[in-house]
């Protein structure tokens, strides 16, 4: 029995992201491997991390592990045992950064590697008055507070011209990751130029036909996207990000059958990852697949709480996909551990009551 009309899924509840979760689901990884080794300018941030003059920078977990063999002070000050587990966390949660802010008064914020995995923090700083864009290349972005000089095309420009007399492979994948970078601000023609140049190097690069289907999704063209990933599938059948970007697509264009496909896919080699576990049950929602729905959620909610971050919302969710499923008892057993959890805005108390109401006047409990 379903014990929810479908109106109840209240749209503020059902935008409910927490500090986990990214905004898009992409896995790109940040040190390319390829034959022969790239250049360390292309495969690390080295550019941005010589030139940063910092002292106290928030920076992001993919810049970590170069930065502390290059600039061990940065992390020397930010290593406790929770700053550790915040820092990767407060990527996608401005609320946990801004505490973290409030402790430290970063003087600069360096956000490396895959936009994805830091979207919330990074459209949070953009809209912010007291910090300005002020790099970009193909590895990072830089924000300083005012009255920094903010970033412009010809600084653009001139990192292009940077990396203009490199190796043809050496300049293929920087074209690409830099690609990434100008969509994720918006520069979607600019990104579409680097792309072209990219393939006209290496045609046969699954990470540029990847990044061509993410610009196409930018623009909305969904059949464009999924052929452009077919392209970089058929070179590399277990590409991780091209298989995210497709069922992506395939959910933005409501083919939900079809995207739970690739994202159980995606979930046999990325059992634990939050992003694939939250995704996949956004899927598994939609294609009204609750008895997937469940388990994927339940183990959502005790990786965050390992995490020891807030499982409300979460727990709505599962509430939800319960009641959906028939199990009532369930249901009501997770929506008063939500209430009890607390941090609820009233929206969501007064959307769990109600729903409370609806499952125990349909039945028995």
């Amino acid at each position: 029995m379903n014990f929810f009309h479908p109106i109840l899924r209240h749209k503020k509840i059902s935008a409910i992201v927490l500090c986990t979760l990214a905004a898009t689901i992409v896995f790109v990884a940040f040190f390319h491997k390829s034959q022969p080794p790239l250049s360390t300018n292309i495969s690390t941030p080295a550019l941005v991390v010589e030139a940063l003059d910092a002292q106290f920078p928030y920076f992001t977990i993919a810049a970590r592990e170069y930065i502390s063999a290059k600039k061990p002070q940065w992390v020397a000050a930010h290593d406790s045992e929770d700053d550790r587990r915040d820092f990767p966390l407060a990527e996608q949660n401005p609320l946990l950064w801004r505490q973290l802010d409030h402790k430290y008064h970063f003087d600069a914020v360096l956000l490396c590697g895959d936009p994805g995995e830091y979207s919330k923090l990074m459209e949070h700083l953009i809209v912010s008055k007291d910090w300005t864009l002020t790099y970009v290349d193909h590895t990072s972005f830089v924000f300083r507070r005012p009255p920094a000089k903010p970033w412009s095309l010809n600084a653009c420009h001139a990192i292009m011209e940077k990396f203009a007399n490199y190796s043809g492979p050496d300049r293929a994948v920087f074209l690409t990751q830099f690609a990434g970078k100008l969509l994720a601000i918006g520069q979607i023609d600019l990104a579409k130029q680097q792309l072209d140049q990219s393939l006209a190097l290496d045609s046969r690069s699954p990470e540029t036909w990847t990044q061509l289907a993410v610009y196409e999704s930018r623009r909305n063209k969904w059949n464009e996207a999924l052929e452009d990933v077919g392209h970089a599938l058929a070179i590399a059948p277990d590409n991780t990000h091209a298989l995210s970007t497709k069922a992506q697509a395939l959910y933005a264009s409501k083919q939900f059958g079809a995207a739970l496909d690739i994202s159980a896919k995606l979930l046999e080699s990325n059992p634990d990852n939050p992003n694939v576990l939250f995704f996949h049950a956004k899927i598994a929602h939609d294609a009204r697949a609750y008895r997937q729905e469940i388990p994927t959620l339940k183990h959502l909610v005790e990786i965050v709480e390992k995490q020891k971050q807030p499982t409300a919302g979460f727990r709505i969710y599962l509430a939800q996909a319960y009641a959906r499923d028939g199990q009532a008892a369930a249901s009501l057993e997770e929506f008063e551990k939500a209430l009890a959890e607390g941090g609820l805005s009233a929206d969501q108390r007064e959307f769990i009551n109600e729903s409370v109401r609806t499952i125990k006047s349909r039945t028995s409990l």
